[in-house]
């Protein structure tokens, strides 16, 4: 299940002849295009591209969005419209995370494979927490102790940084 995923530039065309361009994503170059062909695409061609991670987002907007996904989920909205509605506040690169993740579930895959599509936006613990839920069968209780963690982490963040903070005031 945790098969390594890279996306192919395409250029692919149509039965009418149309030239189709975007990206795939798939575990390998034959497997991009048996997915082109099951879309009723012909591969004309397909290169890896080069995966840049995005900037990490905070870990207060993270845990605010996991917070909301997971009170949606637990109210028993589907989860991908739990991931609509929490897109209004999301920010910066967690938006566009967020997007992508709800593109890649209407797609068919699972909420950690897109979040793992984030290339870092999210971090692995986080996703490794959802993998397990989605695993076990227990998705909205994985999504709120992952609000709950990352909560956590915001804080310590928070209180660190006062606590860097108070020795300069002090030498001021």
């Amino acid at each position: 299940d945790d098969v390594q995923v890279n996306a192919y530039r395409l250029h692919a065309a149509q039965a009418d002849g149309h030239i189709v361009r975007g990206v795939v994503e798939a575990a390998s170059e034959p497997d991009a295009g048996a997915r082109l062909v099951e879309r009723g695409l012909y591969p004309v061609r397909l290169a890896e591209t080069v995966q840049t991670s995005r900037p990490a987002a905070s870990r207060r907007d993270l845990a605010i969005v996991f917070r909301s996904i997971a009170a949606l989920v637990v109210a028993g909205v589907p989860l991908e419209r739990a991931l609509a509605a929490s897109d209004p506040v999301a920010r910066g690169p967690l938006k566009a995370a967020i997007a992508d993740a709800r593109r890649e579930l209407l797609a068919g895959r699972t909420l950690s494979q897109g979040l793992t599509a984030a290339h870092g936006v999210v971090p692995a613990v986080v996703v490794g927490m959802v993998r397990a839920g989605e695993r076990g069968g227990r998705l909205a209780p994985a999504l709120d102790e992952a609000a709950l963690h990352l909560e956590q982490e915001a804080e310590l963040v928070a209180q660190v940084r006062q606590a860097l903070a108070y020795p300069l005031v002090l030498a001021v």
